[in-house]
């Protein structure tokens, strides 16, 4: 019998070989003679499809004494956007936001429309991220000390109820050293 592991290795070679060999063999099959650049076409799409799915990743990681955070808090959309809310969590900003963003709005429209009919946005935080890396963060005046957020190049933090900033900048300067893991291992 073969691993789990071992089994998803030889999985995942098959169907990247399937994709390396499909141009290739539909020109064969149509009898055309340019063969090796179909080749080289289905190869360029792999390696750019496996690069642009590296950089398009969308993720949220949340810490939290909450019950059923994880339920509550993260809304993402593929090659959409992300969406998470948090302090006193207004589970319509994800549903509604994802599809703001799917509208086409940028994430401080969105959060602007959204906190606008809200009247406990004071007590609420809220990070919009689109799959352009476009970011925007809102944190009521109203959620519990320590609470704040902070951005950087395609990352938003935020937290509530902390020691201070130094738990967000710390964070982030762990999240920013460690570009070599993995993105799940990094959130």
């Amino acid at each position: 019998e073969l691993s789990p592991g071992l089994s998803a290795f030889w999985g995942v070679t098959t169907q990247v070989l399937l994709m390396i060999t499909q141009r290739p063999l539909i020109a064969f099959f149509r009898k055309q003679r340019d063969l090796g650049r179909q080749f080289t076409i289905g190869l360029k799409e792999v390696i750019n499809g496996c690069d642009d799915g590296a950089r398009n990743m969308i993720g949220i990681a949340v810490a939290t004494r909450f019950f059923a955070v994880g339920a509550r808090v993260p809304y993402i959309a593929a090659d959409i956007g992300g969406i998470a809310t948090q302090a006193l969590v207004n589970p319509y900003y994800g549903i509604d936001g994802v599809t703001l963003l799917r509208e086409g709005r940028s994430p401080s429209e969105v959060i602007d429309t959204l906190i606008a009919a809200d009247d406990g946005r004071e007590s609420r935080q809220l990070h919009v991220m689109d799959i352009k890396g476009q970011i925007a963060t809102h944190t009521g005046r109203e959620c519990i000390d320590w609470c704040g957020h902070i951005q950087g190049d395609g990352f938003s933090l935020a937290g509530n109820m902390l020691a201070g900033a130094a738990v967000l900048d710390d964070t982030a300067r762990a999240y920013l050293a460690n570009t070599a893991l993995p993105f799940a291992q990094r959130l």
